[in-house]
């Protein structure tokens, strides 16, 4: 069984130049793995931030599953929730982040081989105007047998 992808941005690969990705586990309730799992997610306004020497991933609003039987009000769709890296590639990221100026955005959501929910995350740096028009000039030129 491979990958199941749930969900991706591609927004991101407009105005941002990936540094590098890293596949992350999320924490999740026994309802928020059912709603994923019935594509009831969205990340295209998740962001990454660094707190308390952990990753958390805020705005990735996960819908309350149909069939449970959790009160609404104790349920929130856009809580924090944590990700789950090596307590040295979390120290890589943060030291990169604060020195560089460098973001950690959301790329992809997906369900594992073995069942797990996974997030791959990118290390990137924001594109200023001009250079996101100079990627569009290149772009251009380009022969389309690369597209």
């Amino acid at each position: 069984m491979e990958k199941k992808v749930i969900t991706q941005v591609r927004k991101y690969l407009y105005s941002y130049r990936i540094i590098s990705k890293y596949v992350a586990g999320i924490v999740l309730t026994g309802n928020e793995i059912k709603s994923l799992r019935n594509y009831q997610v969205s990340i295209s306004e998740a962001y990454v931030l660094p707190q308390k020497k952990e990753l958390y991933i805020i705005n990735m609003h996960i819908a309350t599953y149909k069939c449970s039987y959790v009160i609404e009000s104790t349920h929130s769709a856009e809580k924090k929730r944590k990700l789950l890296l090596k307590k040295r590639e979390i120290n890589k990221l943060v030291n990169v982040m604060k020195a560089k100026k460098y973001v950690l955005i959301p790329l992809q959501l997906f369900i594992s081989s073995k069942g797990w929910a996974k997030l791959e995350i990118a290390l990137a740096q924001h594109l200023r105007k001009h250079q996101i028009r100079k990627k569009e000039q290149e772009k251009d030129f380009l022969p389309e047998e690369f597209y």
